[in-house]
């Protein structure tokens, strides 16, 4: 008589009802069901990803990039990596001797820029020689104890990927040491524009790239005199060589007046100078 109990023709409540079919069902509550959604769509951070287990360095998830907190230094020590790996390879390759490991540290400057036509400059990486380039891509490039430059990588690569990932985890790990330092300023690669691809050797030392060769353009002989560009139009600046070449362009210059006058004798430098050309002759 104290409790008073449903009757067995009574229905249950629209809660109890809910509840009993979760119950049944095993799958938890509401509250539960929004906890698991929100873990899933929490991110991982992009320091916490693993680079060699990355399959696309182009995607990392959403859309992101490996390399997305990329400065410049950090390409230009990827591109450094790659061509040093590529110029060690290649010089073995072409000397095509067992025997020989490849070529002294000392040397590097002379075979980078015949292998890649353009100066590597120490003092652009903020450095005093080579072998101090060295460090910056220690994970990719060594030198033996006889003083030999090579590369920690193989010749033949699936996949030139692996040149970004080396650059991501060594962002990452300045980045720590920075993070972990106690007493002084934080250390920050500070590098010159020279350092990317430029210009061919022989380009100024100041980083200023003069660009791909470009063969200077001259008037075909017996044609019509250069102009000065747009630029000299009005001065005094046109180049010495510019012209000393219309002048001699229009000295030689041959059209119909100048033919008929040496043919006949007439003025024409041709004709006075051997016996006043046919007309002349007779």
């Amino acid at each position: 008589d104290g409790d008073s109990k449903p009757e067995d023709g009574e229905k249950p409540s629209a809660g109890e009802a809910k509840a009993e079919e979760a119950a049944a069902s095993g799958k938890p509550g509401d509250a539960a069901g929004d906890e698991d959604k929100e873990e899933d769509d929490e991110e991982i951070p992009d320091d916490d990803i693993d680079v060699f287990a990355v399959e696309d360095v182009c995607d990392i998830g959403k859309g992101r990039p490996l390399f997305a907190n990329f400065t410049f230094e950090d390409w230009v020590l990827l591109n450094l990596r790659y061509e040093l790996h590529a110029l060690v390879h290649s010089f073995r390759k072409d000397v095509a001797d067992d025997e020989r490991e490849g070529f002294h540290i000392d040397n590097l400057e002379y075979y980078y820029g015949k292998y890649f036509r353009k100066n590597i400059d120490a003092r652009s990486y903020g450095v005093k020689s080579c072998s101090d380039i060295l460090n910056f891509v220690s994970d990719a490039i060594g030198v033996s104890p006889k003083k030999v430059l090579k590369s920690y990588l193989s010749e033949e690569l699936d996949s030139f990927d692996v040149f970004v990932k080396l650059a991501e985890e060594d962002r990452r790990e300045r980045a720590l040491q920075n993070d972990l330092r106690e007493e002084g300023p934080p250390v920050v690669l500070k590098f010159a524009p020279a350092c990317l691809p430029s210009g061919p050797v022989g380009s100024h030392a100041s980083g200023h790239a003069r660009g791909p060769y470009q063969p200077r353009q001259r008037a075909p002989f017996g044609s019509q005199a250069p102009t000065p560009p747009a630029r000299y139009s009005g001065s005094s600046q046109w180049p010495a060589h510019q012209q000393q070449n219309q002048q001699r362009s229009s000295h030689y210059s041959y059209n119909s007046r100048d033919s008929n006058s040496s043919a006949g004798g007439k003025g024409g430098s041709y004709g006075g100078s051997y016996g006043g050309g046919a007309g002349g002759g007779g």
